[in-house]
């Protein structure tokens, strides 16, 4: 079961701003963290299963975003090694 902070994590990420800077800003303010950290727990909270099964919308939007960042950088991550073979 997800926790609290866990879900208001997806949900921030999943919100929209009006303005720049603004979710970089309530990141720092709700959790204390950088926009790099939280990035990394999203994207590691977004393929949870229980997660996913309390946020499914939210989870299923920030994955097609994912993927078409992905898409336009002209990689997969499936494609990436962390220790390609010589």
């Amino acid at each position: 079961m997800p926790t609290d902070e866990e879900l208001a994590l997806i949900d921030l990420a999943a919100a929209t701003y009006r303005y720049a800077g603004a979710r970089e800003a309530a990141m720092a303010d709700r959790f204390g963290l950088s926009p790099t950290r939280f990035w990394q727990k999203v994207h590691a909270l977004r393929v949870r299963g229980d997660v996913v099964a309390v946020r499914a919308g939210e989870c299923r939007r920030l994955t097609s975003l994912a993927e078409a960042r992905d898409a336009a950088r002209g990689s997969s991550r499936s494609d990436l090694q962390a220790f390609p073979s010589p």
